[in-house]
């Protein structure tokens, strides 16, 4: 993935195989928008939608688990696209679809990719998150002068959305080598909304993610991943349900997997939600239940992510993050799939090879490199007695903490031992 396609990639996360967007999409090859159900508006008409996201886009769909009720996941998702052809989810999952199979029309669709969003922008050619999502389509199909053009008319026509806010955002670059630097500050002249910044070294990627939690601005932060792709409604949907909830502190949808190799998905049942009332009982379930931290990929209230410590500098240093997040407030999971995840090996830091460690940590390297099971332990005792607010709520916090701590004795007792903890 170029720093580019990350850059624009974060704004609906579609990857896409070379060439599909060189297919022809004229009005005569697209089709007539005519259907037997429809044609609705996915943003107003949603008494409509129940018939074809119960029958035909279900999560399975989504997903690109399984069909539904169509015969093929592609049949499926051209009725969705018939009957609403402007429908945001299932425009995505179609040219998902298509970079899965490798194929610019995929098995079971009547139209080709490039038609669906050709019919898409016919029938509604004022719905920003359609062009938002066909920016970077174009994007990853190295249509990059398009996607520009469709990125800023989809900014003219709704200039206080989330997602659209969001994807043109705040860009910290950790010192890099390559073109990103060029290639940021030439999409920042063209696009106020854009701030870009770039670090003199390599400040390590904890310290450049704290910074940009540090110079964010606004109620809502969300830490965009390269790797990763959100639905084209996560910021909305997850903005919505944080205004509506005051005690919660994360919002997220459910996450699928993607395997970095092969493409293979598969939905994910653990994420977590903390829907408790009180600090203690947030921090024993997540002590207890937390696996992937897909949460850290939610959206955050910025005003109680700038009451932790944030990321720490060593392997498993979100982990500290989420306790203190945990005892701050409530974390919502939504029922919609929102996170598709990569997994493997360079994935995770405590998987990387000695010199992607280095350059993963950068200055930071020699601490993150260290013991550090008994320092994130010791973190969270800390934050137990720091964050709830009554005496009742820090001892009960901290008699949480403790009960991990020990737990947890035989890797921290290993970790002190000489010659262990270092690379």
């Amino acid at each position: 993935m170029t720093r580019l396609q990350r850059f624009l990639g974060a704004m609906a996360c579609i990857v896409l195989v070379n060439g599909i967007a060189g297919a022809e999409t004229n009005d005569f090859a697209c089709g007539s928008l005519q259907n037997g159900y429809g044609p609705y508006d996915y943003r107003s008409d949603k008494d409509k939608l129940s018939i074809v996201e119960q029958f035909h886009l279900t999560p399975n769909v989504v997903s690109l688990t399984s069909w539904q009720s169509a015969g093929s996941i592609g049949a499926d998702l051209d009725y969705t696209l018939r009957a609403f052809p402007n429908h945001h989810v299932a425009l995505m999952t179609m040219a998902r679809l298509s970079e899965r199979e490798k194929l610019a029309r995929p098995k079971g669709a009547k139209y080709s990719v490039g038609c669906y969003f050709n019919r898409a922008l016919r029938f509604r050619d004022d719905d920003a998150m359609v062009r938002m999502i066909y920016a970077a389509y174009l994007s990853k199909n190295g249509d990059r002068k398009e996607a520009l053009v469709q990125l800023e008319a989809a900014g003219r026509l709704e200039t206080d959305n989330a997602n659209i806010l969001y994807n043109t955002g705040l860009v910290s670059d950790n010192a890099s080598t390559d073109e990103t630097q060029r290639i940021c500050e030439r999409f920042a002249a063209r696009d106020r909304r854009i701030k870009y910044v770039r670090q003199e070294r390599n400040i390590g990627a904890p310290a450049n993610w704290n910074y940009v939690a540090n110079v964010a601005e606004g109620d809502y932060f969300k830490w965009a991943t390269a790797n990763d792709e959100c639905a084209p409604e996560m910021l909305e949907r997850c903005v919505a349900a944080l205004d509506a909830d005051p005690e919660a502190v994360l919002c997220q949808g459910r996450t699928c997997l993607v395997d970095e190799d092969s493409d293979a998905k598969e939905l994910y049942s653990k994420d977590l939600a903390l829907l408790e009332g009180r600090p203690s009982q947030r921090l024993r379930h997540l002590s207890i239940r937390l696996a992937l931290n897909n949460g850290q990929s939610g959206l955050i209230r910025l005003s109680e992510l700038r009451k932790t410590g944030l990321d720490r500098p060593y392997p498993d240093g979100d982990i500290p993050l989420m306790a203190e997040l945990a005892l701050l407030g409530k974390f919502i999971v939504l029922p919609e799939v929102m996170l598709y995840r990569r997994m493997g090996p360079s994935t995770f830091a405590c998987l990387l090879a000695k010199e992607q460690f280095g350059a993963f940590y950068g200055e930071q390297a020699a601490d993150a490199s260290g013991r550090h099971r008994l320092r994130q332990h010791l973190e969270i005792a800390h934050a137990a007695i720091r964050l709830p607010h009554g005496l009742r709520e820090k001892l009960a916090s901290l008699d949480v903490a403790l009960r991990r701590l020990v737990w947890d004795r035989s890797n921290w007792i290993q970790e002190l031992r000489p010659g262990s903890g270092s690379r």
